[in-house]
């Protein structure tokens, strides 16, 4: 839908890109078909999002749609990759709270300095081993580092 970078500078919105629903309709086709047409109908239940902040869901519908600013927003991901997928586990865990998802959320205890926890919102505040920060603290530095650089 257009927007304008940290440096100042205008992305243009894809012509399609009418509103959130367009875009979300696109997106959701962008993510089980390959190849257009994405820009059909919109999606008019927005709680189903498309991509749940999956990086690598957002990759794919990225290159497929190709937004003005595609190239920077794949670099963006490549980027952050890691400190996202610690967001959406604990996330996805979170909502969905059962051996498998917390499995997930464990799996990430050898990149961080951990104690053990309940629940998946307590993996938020284990510590990232180079700054100290907390890993939701750090993830979300890391975001905004990342995308204020490659945007």
């Amino acid at each position: 839908m257009g927007t304008v970078t940290s440096r100042g500078s205008p992305v243009d919105r894809l012509p399609e890109a009418i509103s959130e629903s367009h875009v979300s309709g696109a997106a959701i086709r962008a993510k089980r078909q390959s190849a257009p047409p994405f820009w059909v109908e919109p999606n008019t239940l927005l709680r189903k999002e498309p991509t749940w902040g999956d990086v690598d869901t957002l990759v794919v519908v990225i290159s497929r749609i190709k937004p003005n600013n595609y190239d920077q927003l794949l670099a963006t991901f490549s980027t952050v990759h890691k400190s996202a997928k610690a967001i959406q586990n604990i996330r996805n865990c979170s909502a969905h709270n059962n051996a498998q998802t917390m499995s997930g959320v464990m799996d990430m205890m050898s990149s961080f300095i951990v104690f053990p926890i309940a629940h998946p919102t307590h993996a938020m505040f284990w510590l990232d081993p180079h700054s100290s920060d907390f890993l939701i603290t750090h993830a979300i530095d890391d975001l905004i580092e990342s995308t204020a650089e490659a945007l």
